[in-house]
């Protein structure tokens, strides 16, 4: 079965939003493992510029995420970000992350395919972020 960007989407939204189990700590982790996937594909310089153009076209939507003299090295972005985060109402900085995994996945899928995004994001986070309540897919 293929993968559409709105399931990729709604997988992001569940993961972020839906989980009992979620933190900021545990965004960091999301970020950390699809770096650790994606790197050997795009290599560090093609990450860093991914993630760097992805928090910029988020940045649209919440004009408080500071792209400016952020972090040039992966792990000090994603702290840098995070603590952008933590200075948000709890509502805010999910959607916000929410906003900038999204525009990251649909910019990788535009350069690498969909089918392709979504085995690096199973792999990087695990098929159980993709198994999706009944409830939730048709709510979607």
């Amino acid at each position: 079965m293929t993968t559409t960007n709105l399931e990729l989407h709604m997988v992001i939204r569940i993961a972020v939003t839906k989980r009992p189990d979620f933190s900021l700590d545990r965004a960091l982790v999301l970020w950390q493992r699809l770096s650790v996937e994606l790197t050997p594909i795009i290599g560090d310089g093609g990450f860093d510029s991914l993630y760097a153009r992805s928090l910029n076209l988020a940045s649209a939507g919440f004009p408080w995420i500071v792209t400016k003299g952020i972090a040039q090295t992966k792990q000090s972005s994603f702290v840098d970000f995070m603590q952008m985060l933590k200075s948000r109402e709890p509502d805010e900085a999910a959607q916000a992350l929410v906003t900038l995994l999204t525009v990251f996945t649909d910019v990788l899928a535009t350069l690498i395919g969909t089918s392709l995004t979504t085995r690096i994001l199973r792999s990087a986070w695990g098929d159980d972020a993709f198994d999706l309540p009944v409830s939730e897919q048709n709510n979607e």
